[in-house]
């Protein structure tokens, strides 16, 4: 990750921490023994488990998201790959 991608992840987590302690709702939701021992361990002790769940979620989202980028690009590269054949096609004619 580049520093700007930390820096821009940094101020979305930010941004995005404070709009919860604004305007969170509390729910309760039931996980297995095992699961929350699992989330234990990815907790600090100053962190709810909302927050680990959050930093999951996101983290889930931003591989999604790289993923779809780097299928985009090779997209492109192909698309850029045909085109220069074109060209040397072209030019051999020449």
């Amino acid at each position: 990750m580049t520093f700007d991608e930390t820096v821009l992840w940094n101020c979305l987590y930010i941004r995005y921490t404070l709009g919860i302690l604004h305007t969170m709702d509390i729910t309760t939701i039931k996980v297995r023994r095992q699961t929350k021992q699992e989330l234990d361990l990815f907790r600090n002790r100053s962190e709810s488990y909302d927050e680990i769940i959050r930093k999951l979620v996101t983290e889930l989202r931003r591989k999604a998201l790289t993923r779809q980028l780097v299928e985009a690009y090779r997209k492109m590269g192909k698309g850029d790959l045909a085109l220069l054949e074109e060209w040397e096609a072209a030019s051999r004619e020449l």
